[in-house]
């Protein structure tokens, strides 16, 4: 199994699969008012995925293959291990550690 992450619509690069335990949740968005009495009125437009994902003791050549991926400010094309379908997200805020057993990159994605 191998881990996609390149531009939509681009050609696929893959990277070595993400450490084990990669979380998934939901973000909401939408408002929140407030009415003359007090009571809540919500209006949710959307719930989106976000992943937080890491790959940990990455090779220098993997850390950048990786990385140029990851800052681009694009749509891209996430394919997990394990998803039987791809995502489209935007990378927000990815953070990039060298370490002496390697370079660790962690990923934050939010759905398009």
């Amino acid at each position: 199994m191998t881990t996609k992450l390149y531009a939509s619509g681009g050609a696929e690069v893959v990277v070595r699969d993400c450490d084990d335990g990669y979380q998934v949740t939901t973000t909401e968005y939408g408002t929140i008012e407030r009415a003359i009495d007090g009571s809540a009125i919500r209006h949710v437009i959307a719930n989106k995925l976000v992943w937080d994902v890491v790959w940990s003791h990455l090779s220098s050549s993997q850390a950048t293959t990786l990385w140029a991926e990851i800052v681009r400010t694009v749509q891209l094309t996430l394919v997990l291990p394990d998803a039987a379908t791809s995502f489209t997200v935007y990378s927000i805020d990815p953070m990039r550690t060298a370490t002496q057993f390697g370079v660790t990159i962690r990923g934050h994605f939010e759905q398009v």
